[in-house]
């Protein structure tokens, strides 16, 4: 019964130690993938901020490419006036 009962608290201690060790290596890979996926969420962040600002100078060309077709227009308009007085 006492080499029973010794035997039980072994089981229990290497339960227990297994348990620590399978918790801290889990903790470990969590961390891990917590860290991959913060890095991996600010490159994608960064990827969309480039994105938004090409999109944003995109629209000011083509603001520009406007203005500049109306001025174009304007401009022949009044040479038109011009040489017809």
């Amino acid at each position: 019964r006492a080499e029973l009962s010794a035997r039980i608290d072994e089981v229990r201690t290497e339960l227990s130690t297994r348990s620590d060790e399978v918790r801290t290596e889990l903790l470990e890979k969590t961390e891990n993938v917590r860290t991959e996926l913060v890095n991996r969420i600010d490159a994608l962040n960064s990827r969309m901020d480039l994105i938004h600002q090409n999109m944003v100078r995109q629209d000011e060309h083509h603001k520009l490419e406007q203005r500049v077709d109306d001025l174009v227009y304007r401009v022949k308009r009044l040479e038109e006036k011009v040489g017809v007085e």
